[in-house]
């Protein structure tokens, strides 16, 4: 499994491309995953991206009994959308897919020694969505410091 972290981007200064950082995030679905893997309950009403940017804390109406152990979101980019961290300060590690074939990138959204961090679980990042990963670790760090 190649894995990339992004820790130590997050106290640079990158800047994205204006084209990549405006770009309109859309959510083709979201899922809660068992700890293991095994089960995988599509989450029904509002998209994650909808709810996590709304007043207020966000928190995962649990599908029934299930036990969660992450979310995967099935978007039009890897890059986490600005108010993703909301998902694991409720408690979970977030995966995003995005593309298809030799485009597919998965990566992962989660706090490691007490920081965001992202991973790229398989494909790649380009140089823009590096800098805008990186972007968005610093504004997570700085929402979490102050209180938002």
């Amino acid at each position: 499994m190649k894995a990339l972290l992004l820790p130590a981007l997050a106290g640079l200064a990158l800047t994205g491309s204006p084209a990549v950082a405006q770009e309109m995030i859309a959510e083709l679905s979201c899922h809660a995953v068992s700890p293991d893997g095994s089960e995988r309950t599509l989450l029904i009403g509002r998209p994650l991206l909808d709810r996590t940017a709304a007043d207020g804390q966000f928190h995962l109406n649990r599908p029934g009994n299930m036990e969660i152990g992450s979310i995967l979101c099935v978007r039009t980019t890897p890059v986490p959308a600005p108010h993703d961290y909301e998902i694991l300060l409720d408690g979970f590690p977030l995966y995003i897919s995005s593309g298809e074939g030799d485009d597919h990138t998965l990566t992962l959204l989660e706090i490691a020694d007490h920081q965001f961090r992202i991973r790229i679980i398989e494909g790649s990042l380009s140089a823009a969505e590096r800098a805008l990963a990186a972007e968005r670790l610093e504004q997570y760090t700085a929402m979490v410091n102050s209180g938002a």
